[in-house]
């Protein structure tokens, strides 16, 4: 190892040992039982870890190894298979030595452990083979996988214990971080000859006995009833961590932390779960990925930037400015894009006016993007970066309306076009798909203006998070298969998602959202295909049609009215949904959940009429 390596290594075992100091030793607190039981209950409250997990010390052990074993230095990209509270633990560590981490993830992670991993700085990479894809990570220059066995020492126990009155607790007991935690432990027990048990709440490797009930508090009660019942006296410690805590812990609420700070997705915490794990994996995926397919992290930040920045939405725009530091550069001023060079001038413009209106964009101007050296993975990656961002910044938009809007002080109603939106702004132009001698939507084609990606050596379909047949639009989302999947996925959970589930928004309802967006985007494909599956849900064949030839006024029905308005409102550059429409989705019968769904949807197909109309053309 270089000697300015090895420098930057010593630096760095000191980092984690000064943080180690910070934190201090976890408090051992004594649960109150009655004194003639003759029992002492402790609880080992691992929640006041930075992490708020027992996971941080097995992250600390894992990468202090790596350090001394010459694996990890200045530069190094971390990587952990798992999405669980030890990557975000060592996520945290990561941070702490300004290192790169990604968490390969298995696609169906809970989003409160995606928030964990994000909020201490960790990237996102879904998979759907976990440990394939680390070790493929891992072959890089530069990348390090921890994995192996840590070290996990309570040492600090027996030290709080010394002057207890049962020094040797009878029993140790886990909670469902025992699978990770118990071999280490069961190992440090055995070599220091103690005679302490290990119980925990799941089957894990060492553990003595599995007690089946849902935390380490619970079972230690079960084990102290059963030494009552045998007249044993002693001690029983519980390791509180990644668990609703008892009262005595200082979290009393929340098994996991969701994500917090100023970071503008804390905002995504009221959605359904599916629909904010997709969103949270793709803001890694399309933003800072672990393959950026010739498009720099840099490049797609600053073009992220510009779409927040026409967006109107300040607070994406300053954490992402944030991120970029100085290259940030000059990405709000047009007029000094020059200076970035021709090829970011020319990504920047194209990306500004496909955010601003994609009707403005033709077949020459994706050969001007061919002309700058854009092959066509580049391509489809600047129109997902534009994409996604409009996507959440509707969505982020429309999230804080239902928070701006209390019942106790509501909003008056309104309808698209009654009243100025912002300052400036105009009312939503619907764009007439249909004539008025048409009485039904046309089947378009979509002839692809980049070359699509070749058909994979697979059977169409083999995987559930992909399409069921290989479109034309398809192929070309391929040029990112990662993004693709992911965002198939989300696609499913906000047009499909909790199906009969109560308070969910109507099938039929969310296509009229679709359908509402892409008739003031222009999307003329979007409007035939959503125009005809709302007719196929509702067996209602006029009002889709009416809305395609004439515009919102036609609908008489409140609902539909206020759907319409919704995703009108929201389909506008920048998005003017607000608390009125709000105030008209709840006036006609509608609960924040539905309005949520309703919400994914108008946000969704900013994205969608975004691609279908910069990559290609609909054709009959």
């Amino acid at each position: 190892m270089p000697t300015a390596d090895r420098t930057w290594v010593h630096q760095a075992i000191r980092a984690i040992e000064a943080d180690t100091h910070r934190t201090g030793t976890t408090p051992l607190r004594l649960f109150p039982l009655p004194a003639d039981w003759g029992i002492r209950l402790y609880l080992k409250d691992e929640t006041v870890q930075p992490t708020g997990s027992v996971q941080h010390r097995t992250a600390r052990s894992l990468i202090r190894f790596g350090l001394a074993n010459g694996d990890i230095g200045p530069g190094t990209t971390l990587v952990r298979a798992g999405g669980d509270t030890t990557a975000a633990a060592l996520a945290y560590f990561a941070r702490l030595l300004d290192l790169d981490f990604v968490a390969v993830v298995p696609r169906d992670t809970p989003a409160a452990v995606l928030d964990l991993i994000r909020r201490h700085g960790g990237r996102l990479h879904p998979a759907d083979s976990v440990s394939a894809a680390a070790i493929d990570l891992g072959t890089r220059p530069h990348w390090y996988v921890l994995d192996g066995r840590p070290e996990f020492g309570l040492d600090d126990l027996f030290d709080q214990l010394a002057l207890e009155p049962h020094p040797e607790p009878t029993w140790l007991v886990l909670g469902a971080d025992a699978t990770t935690v118990s071999a280490p432990v069961g190992r440090r027990l055995r070599l220091q000859q103690r005679p302490t048990l290990i119980a925990a709440t799941v089957d894990a490797p060492l553990v003595d006995e599995v007690v089946t009930v849902s935390d380490s508090l619970g079972a230690a009660l079960r084990l102290i009833e059963r030494m009552r019942r045998a007249g044993q006296e002693g001690s029983v410690v519980a390791l509180i961590s990644d668990e609703p805590a008892p009262p005595l812990t200082p979290r009393a609420t929340s098994a996991i932390p969701t994500l917090v700070g100023d970071d503008p997705l804390a905002a995504l915490g009221t959605l359904r779960d599916d629909v904010r794990a997709s969103t949270l994996a793709l803001d890694d995926l399309v933003l800072r990925p672990v393959d950026e397919r010739g498009l720099s992290r840099t490049d797609r930040l600053r073009i992220a930037l510009r779409v927040a920045q026409v967006n109107d939405h300040r607070e994406l725009a300053a954490h992402w400015t944030a991120e970029l530091g100085g290259d940030a550069g000059p990405v709000g001023d047009p007029s000094h894009w020059a200076g970035l060079g021709p090829r970011t001038a020319g990504i920047l413009a194209h990306a500004e006016q496909m955010a601003l209106d994609p009707r403005d964009l033709g077949r020459d101007d994706v050969h001007l993007l061919g002309d700058l050296g854009l092959d066509a993975p580049q391509t489809v990656a600047v129109a997902q970066v534009v994409a996604y961002v409009s996507y959440l910044v509707r969505l982020l938009r429309g999230l804080a309306a239902l928070d701006e809007n209390p019942d106790t002080t509501p909003a008056p109603p309104r309808v698209v076009g009654s009243d100025p939106q912002l300052a400036g702004s105009e009312p939503p132009h619907f764009t007439a798909t249909l004539r008025p001698d048409e009485t039904e939507f046309p089947v378009y084609r979509w002839d692809p203006w980049v070359p699509p990606a070749r058909v994979p050596g697979v059977e169409p379909g083999s995987d559930s998070r992909t399409p069921a047949k290989w479109s034309p639009f398809y192929l070309t989302l391929l040029h990112d298969p990662a993004v693709l999947a992911e965002r198939t996925a989300l696609y499913n959970a906000i047009m499909t998602g909790s199906p009969g589930v109560a308070g969910a928004l109507g099938r039929a309802d969310r296509e009229l959202a679709a359908l509402g967006t892409s008739l003031v985007t222009g999307c003329e494909y979007c409007a035939s295909v959503h125009g005809r599956r709302q007719i196929q849900l509702s067996g209602d064949t006029g009002t889709s049609v009416l809305l395609a030839q004439k515009g919102p006024s036609v609908l008489g029905d409140p609902l539909q009215q206020a759907v319409v308005a919704l995703a009108a409102h929201t389909a506008t550059t920048p998005p003017t949904v607000g608390a009125g429409d709000v105030t008209a989705l709840r006036e006609a019968g509608l609960g924040d959940d539905a309005i949520r769904d309703a919400l994914a949807v108008a946000a969704m197909f900013a994205w969608a009429n975004r691609l279908m109309m910069t990559l290609g053309e609909a054709v009959l």
